[in-house]
């Protein structure tokens, strides 16, 4: 976990001094309701009383504009692997393959319930003689609506780097510590249902909408995952072989999962239109465990454990818009129910800076 949390530390740097140009454009740019004084409407459509201030909704719409977005974006998808024993409580160290990961700069434009984005990578962040290099196809469609929405999700990514390698006693940059040869493919999909009308991801996520109230909704998700895990020779490191016991030996695997993940988002709105939202879900359900190792292919059925993260912070006013976006989406094949076996962990998702105008 410490590795995980140490990527997505470089990540969000990156992230933050991406959008550093921004910060402060808020007070200087920030849009206010405008007052019709023939209609005595505003630009939300709420009709305003003589002698009283017009009263703005929660959740402010602007399908009826243009929207101009443009993004620099760092795509994601790597890959966690331990051997656990819930029934004495044991579990052995995380080994972490990573990525190169890839800067991308993009833009979209969308109107009503149309839209279109497009980006295009740039340049790894990470030294290739050291990490290698990693060539993927990353396509991440996230749709929200007001009361539901969906991911849907190509991901297929080759060449990675064994994190932390020297502790593992192998040089950084050697063989078996990039592993050139290692592919990861991910298809799926993920659909939510949000309960409440005091919560928009839109707002958070995309610029269609503004959230001009603190206010949050408990979610439920539903989702259905393939991962794919291919490689010329075991993923594990010399040394930790004899922790693995029958499963010593993993180098490949196909997980097939569907299940329930309930959970909780907020957005917290802040002076001068400022926001943070955070989303968490976290749930089960039945997967297909299929993988390959030094003593023969072993396939069972179990549980798993799933985790989505979504984490929006930025300025959202009624024409100008900016932030940094987070989405994390994991898969563990480690059962919720007990047992013993290999715990073959995807995260995929997404780190992205943005900002945007409504005209």
């Amino acid at each position: 976990m410490r590795s995980i949390i140490n990527y997505f530390i470089i990540l969000f740097t990156i992230a933050m001094v991406l959008s550093f140009p921004l910060r402060g454009a808020g007070q200087s740019i920030g849009g206010s309701i405008s007052i019709d004084p023939e209609s005595g409407e505003g630009a939300t459509g709420t009709r305003q009383a003589d002698g009283e201030e017009p009263e703005i909704p929660e959740i402010v719409d602007y399908s009826d504009r243009l929207i101009i977005r443009p993004y620099l974006l760092v795509p994601m998808n790597f890959l966690v692997i331990n051997h656990y024993d819930s029934d004495s409580g044991s579990k052995s160290d995380d080994i972490t393959y990573l990525p190169n990961p890839t800067l991308c700069a993009g833009a979209g434009v969308s109107w009503w319930i149309f839209g279109v984005s497009f980006h295009m990578a740039t340049t790894p962040l990470r030294d290739t003689g050291d990490y290698g290099e990693t060539v993927f196809l990353d396509l991440q469609f996230n749709y929200y609506f007001r009361k539901f929405g969906f991911d849907l999700f190509y991901q297929r990514y080759r060449g990675y780097s064994l994190n932390e390698a020297d502790s593992y006693h192998m040089p950084q940059g050697e063989a078996g510590a990039v592993r050139s040869d290692l592919t990861i493919t991910a298809i799926g999909g993920n659909f939510f249902y949000i309960f409440s009308d005091h919560f928009s991801y839109n707002a958070a996520f995309k610029g269609t909408e503004r959230q001009t109230a603190s206010g949050g909704s408990f979610i439920l998700m539903a989702s259905l995952i393939n991962n794919n895990i291919d490689s010329d020779y075991s993923l594990i490191p010399p040394e930790q072989e004899p922790l693995y016991g029958n499963d010593a030996g993993f180098q490949s695997g196909n997980f097939t999962s569907i299940g329930i993940s309930p959970g909780y988002a907020r957005t917290f709105i802040f002076t001068d239109g400022f926001y943070v939202t955070p989303s968490i879900c976290v749930g089960t359900g039945l997967m297909r465990k299929s993988y390959s190792r030094l003593s023969g292919d072993k396939t069972i059925y179990g549980s798993f454990i799933k985790f989505n993260f979504r984490f929006a912070a930025g300025y959202n006013g009624d024409r100008w818009f900016y932030g940094l976006a987070l989405v994390v989406d994991g898969t563990s094949s480690m059962s919720s129910m007990g047992g013993r076996g290999i715990s073959a962990s995807t995260y995929g998702g997404y780190l992205e800076t943005f900002a945007g105008y409504r005209i």
